[in-house]
């Protein structure tokens, strides 16, 4: 029996020996854990959240490996084995800290802090670099020549203005003449007679206010200044023959022709029209527009020598109506500044134009010095051409 019980003895004692092999292996390698360098810590101390999440998976691990390592091995009592199953589930898995790009390159610990410094010395020159972005300055704001500023309400365009009359006339009609008159000329129209007017350049300015209707493409506008000088003219044969050459059919009167000055009158034209401007982002915008215009004249005197000869006779010019078309261009020049071209066209103009008491020197008659001549009358169609240079700014 003692010999039995010896010999169960040595095969209790056989089977501790692994054990004992196995947990004196361990303890180095769990004081070399415990003294680990600060860089390592940092580094466990980042890695803790992958140490946390492997945890769960570390027991079952170990003791695959740990069953693996000592297979082909007696195992130990059924006790000595749940204790050591104890003991494997206790251990942590903690992983091994990443090595740094230097570190893998088997550089030294102070080439390596000098690659942490470098690091940290790129990552702040990308951080100034992104807040210098942030902080530049904004574009310049001030206006050019492509932008399209908004359309102020008011608008002044001084300039100057150009008018081709374009007349046409009737006949000149005489009446109320003199018994002594009728024996050198007839009462009625005169063949090939009429009269027109001289083209005037004036300067003048335009003033409009935008509606505010229609995206500000609206507008109404007038032209304003000095009252305009028309010179009244003689044409056809009233300019260049003498309307009595002869008294009694053959009796020289020695009344010359009248030439082409036949009067002067001052006009007031005020035109009021309502523009449409297309094309108002551009630079360039083209407009139509269409009204009305009232022409006053007034002041209107006979110039001419040889009906002033003897005493001035008086000149009446009836003001007239007409219907205004209007078609031109605008260049901005910059921001609020334009150019313009305008071109006006005033159709339905017809005045009535009376020469009143005219008395003409007879200088070949020896016994009448002078005649009366009574009234002369003519109408006037006009269809002026205006054009228009300006330069201005809206306000």
């Amino acid at each position: 029996m003692k010999s039995i019980r010896r010999f169960d003895l040595s095969l209790v004692a056989l089977a501790l020996v692994p054990a004992l092999l196995v947990s004196v292996a361990e303890r180095p390698e769990a004081h070399a854990e415990g003294r680990t360098d600060p860089k390592a810590a940092d580094a466990k101390t980042k890695a803790a959240p992958h140490a946390k999440a492997n945890k769960r998976h570390a027991g079952p691990a170990s003791a695959h490996r740990k069953g693996h390592k000592h297979k082909g091995k007696a195992a130990p009592s059924r006790a000595k084995a749940g204790e050591q199953a104890a003991e494997e589930e206790e251990l942590v898995f903690e992983p091994d800290p990443e090595p740094s790009a230097s570190e893998e390159a088997g550089a030294s610990p102070a080439a390596a802090e000098n690659a942490d410094e470098a690091n940290e010395s790129h990552a702040l020159s990308f951080e100034q670099a992104a807040s210098s972005k942030e902080i530049a300055p904004a574009p310049s704001t001030a206006p050019s020549l492509l932008d399209a500023p908004k359309r102020r309400r008011f608008y002044l365009r001084p300039g100057v203005l150009h008018m081709q009359p374009n007349v046409s006339s009737e006949n000149v009609v005489l009446s109320n003449l003199s018994e002594f008159a009728e024996l050198a000329i007839s009462p009625g129209p005169i063949p090939n007679s009429g009269a027109g007017v001289a083209p005037v350049t004036v300067p003048v300015m335009n003033v409009g206010y935008v509606l505010p209707w229609l995206d500000g493409h609206l507008s109404v506008e007038t032209v304003l200044g000095l009252p305009i000088e028309l010179e009244l003219q003689a044409t056809g044969a009233m300019a260049s023959e003498s309307l009595a050459p002869f008294a009694l059919g053959n009796v020289p009167t020695g009344v010359p022709a009248m030439g082409a000055n036949l009067g002067t009158a001052k006009a007031l034209p005020p035109i009021v029209t309502a523009v449409y401007r297309f094309m108002q982002t551009s630079i360039v915008h083209p407009y139509l527009g269409s009204g009305l215009s009232y022409m006053h004249v007034y002041d209107a005197h006979v110039t001419n020598p040889v009906l002033t000869d003897v005493a001035e006779p008086r000149l009446e010019v009836d003001d007239a109506f007409g219907v205004v078309a209007q078609a031109g261009v605008e260049l901005r020049i910059y921001d609020r500044y334009y150019a313009m071209i305008d071109f006006k066209t005033i159709m339905g103009l017809r005045m009535d134009a009376k020469v009143r008491d005219i008395y003409i020197r007879t200088p070949e008659l020896p016994v009448f010095e002078m005649a009366h001549a009574g009234d002369a009358s003519v109408t006037i169609r006009m269809l002026p051409l205006i054009g228009t240079l300006a330069l201005g700014a809206d306000l």
